[in-house]
């Protein structure tokens, strides 16, 4: 059982936005319990994949989701016999069970207190007489708060930057990013660049911004048409290659030398490629460049262009 005083709960009256969303998702709960007022008047219990199509810009209170959701709730008492809960949990009434006892102390009539919750994986647990850690558990006991250390991969939601307005990356930020790159490009794998060095790199590397004025449905801000050869190499020269609008900033073109590897961590990036032009929207956690890492000499054989204001590293 973990102690009600343990457990992660959101008021009635919380607004579903995406910080709330975001801190939904970084507990890695599927249930959550919702109170009203004190954390003891617990008045429903919230499923996370019930939020897949709520609009965060809505804004919704939680009781307006539990009205529209509604749940039922499985109570256990604090005496009752692991089989007898585990039976309640096969019934298909829930995988998640409010503790209670009856308050019989004072004046008054006795009521029911709850006093934690416990969960399907709990009794299995005490019935097999081992730990089960899944991919999203925080610690492994709930008594010893023993942390599991076979999931540290630093998670961050997949929009976290996309209405930072910060110019410069926090520590928490710039950790994320070097989580996400020492798994996802061969070339920051730890075997090769150390945690700390790529932490170290990361901190000094150019963070901004590039705006984009161009209607969000424009195509691609280059003329490809004209960026083409008539040999069908798809080679240009910078004087062939020309934009519709001067004020986007061009991240890679084709033929032209770079000597850069680029994060996008926020908006949606256009690459065109090959003699036909093919097009491709990137969005963020995209990198680009990744072979001016291996190469001495790195020349793209893609056009890269924002198309809608994006952050890159």
């Amino acid at each position: 059982m973990t102690k009600l005083e343990d457990v992660f709960m959101l008021e009635m009256n919380e607004v579903l936005n995406d910080a709330t969303k975001t801190l939904l998702w970084r507990t890695g709960h599927s249930r959550v319990p919702v109170y009203e007022g004190d954390y003891h008047n617990i008045k429903g219990m919230l499923f996370v994949k019930d939020l897949i199509l709520v609009n965060s810009a809505d804004q919704l209170q939680l009781r307006n989701i539990l009205q529209h959701y509604p749940r039922q709730m499985l109570h256990v008492f604090e005496d009752d016999k692991l089989p007898g809960v585990l039976k309640n949990f096969q019934s298909g009434k829930g995988h998640l069970a409010i503790v209670q006892r009856v308050h019989t102390e004072g004046a008054g009539d006795p009521f029911y207190e709850p006093i934690g919750i416990v969960t399907l994986e709990d009794v299995i647990e005490r019935l097999i007489q081992e730990e089960i850690v899944d991919e999203m558990d925080l610690y492994v006991h709930i008594e010893k708060q023993d942390r599991a250390l076979e999931n540290e991969r630093l998670m961050v939601p997949i929009n976290a930057f996309a209405n930072c307005e910060a110019t410069v990356l926090s520590e928490d930020q710039i950790a994320a990013i070097a989580s996400f790159l020492a798994l996802s490009c061969a070339s920051f794998y730890p075997s090769l660049v150390p945690p700390e060095d790529l932490v170290k790199l990361l901190a000094e590397a150019s963070y901004r911004e590039l705006k984009v004025d161009v209607p969000e449905r424009c195509t691609s801000p280059f003329k490809t048409r004209d960026s083409i050869n008539s040999d069908g190499s798809g080679a240009t020269s910078s004087s062939r290659l020309r934009a519709a609008d001067e004020s986007v900033e061009t991240l890679y073109a084709i033929g032209e030398a770079a000597d850069c590897f680029t994060l996008v961590l926020a908006g949606r990036v256009q690459v065109t490629s090959g003699i036909d032009g093919f097009k491709a929207e990137c969005g963020p956690w995209t990198y680009l460049g990744g072979r001016v890492l291996s190469q001495e000499h790195f020349v793209p054989d893609f056009n890269a262009v924002p198309i809608k204001t994006c952050r890159v590293l």
